[in-house]
């Protein structure tokens, strides 16, 4: 049984390739000039761009000519009689006898492939998307049973989906949109907050940093709720003045993450204070001389090793 149902799922994809490239050099003269068939993914790459709805008119009419439940023959013919047939695409190149697959009043080609008896067996032909590729597009479609399974599987994320927004599944998209608007905003919100804290947080840090005879100040800060941006902000405010060295030092899961930067009338290297910082917190990094970024595994002391990072930045 196992046996049967994976070379029937072959069979299917195979047969709807060969309907759905018949389908759109019919109706619309587009090429099939590339095929893949992997793991619950086929694909053809077409020679000319196709919009949505024309996708969905050949997809249509592939479909019509399966559910007409179409005699799909094989036959050896000599190539020299290959030009008396309506094909698609011909290979000039092959001689000799040849394979030919033919579906009733439908796709003739030369193929050495395995087809169901007929295009019923197919079951099912579904587009799911389609991208730029080169000169034309890629369209990604499946066949038959694979076809319905991953309908199956999208269909209960979208029921899944609805219930997590309180909605009926043609409701999603609108509830999704709205969900977007509302986390956009907070972010916003979130953002602008976060700068005016940091707007009181720096002076105060800035006031406990070491400063060398130059007057040149060291300062290295660790935030325990902070994202790489928010750890970016505040230290573009600590190296506002042009005359500190500064480094910025947070949590990110199971890591420790840090961010270093010069202003520009220090002499400090942030490449050389990125490597001591690799090394203090078991990781690695790089940036430039007056800006670096690194991290390492996180440990229950790492705000003491940020006490340690300031005296590194110092000497």
């Amino acid at each position: 049984m196992h046996k049967y149902t994976a070379l029937l799922d072959h069979m299917q994809q195979h047969a709807g390739e060969h309907i759905l490239s018949h389908a759109v050099w019919k109706l619309f003269g587009a090429n099939n000039i590339g095929f893949h068939m992997g793991e619950r993914l086929v694909t053809i790459d077409l020679d000319k761009e196709l919009t949505a709805a024309e996708l969905a008119q050949a997809e249509d009419y592939a479909n019509s000519q399966i559910w007409e439940d179409k005699p799909i023959t094989v036959s050896y013919l000599p190539h020299t009689e290959l030009p008396a047939l309506v094909m698609r695409k011909k290979n000039e190149k092959l001689t000799g006898t040849l394979r030919i697959v033919t579906v009733a009043d439908g796709d003739i080609c030369t193929c050495c492939g395995t087809h169901p008896l007929r295009t019923g067996m197919i079951g099912l032909i579904r587009i799911n998307r389609f991208d730029k590729h080169k000169d034309g597009i890629r369209v990604e479609f499946l066949c038959g049973r694979w076809a319905l399974e991953d309908a199956r599987r999208k269909n209960e994320y979208v029921w899944q989906a609805g219930r997590l927004l309180s909605m009926k599944p043609e409701g999603v998209p609108q509830g999704l949109r709205k969900l977007q608007e509302e986390v956009t905003e907070l972010n916003e919100r979130l953002k602008a907050q976060t700068a005016k804290l940091y707007e009181f947080l720096a002076p105060q840090l800035l006031a406990q940093a070491a400063v060398d005879e130059g007057g040149t100040k060291y300062v290295a800060a660790a935030q325990e709720d902070c994202s790489a941006a928010d750890a970016k902000l505040l230290l573009n405010k600590l190296l506002a003045d042009g005359r500190t060295v500064a480094a910025v030092v947070y949590r990110s899961g199971e890591r420790i993450n840090f961010v270093l930067g010069s202003g520009e009338q220090t002499q400090a290297d942030c490449r050389s204070l990125c490597r001591k910082a690799g090394e203090l917190f078991g990781g690695r990094g790089g940036g430039s001389q007056h800006f670096a970024q690194g991290g390492g595994a996180y440990s229950d002391d790492w705000r003491q090793k940020v006490l340690q990072l300031q005296q590194l930045l110092k000497e």
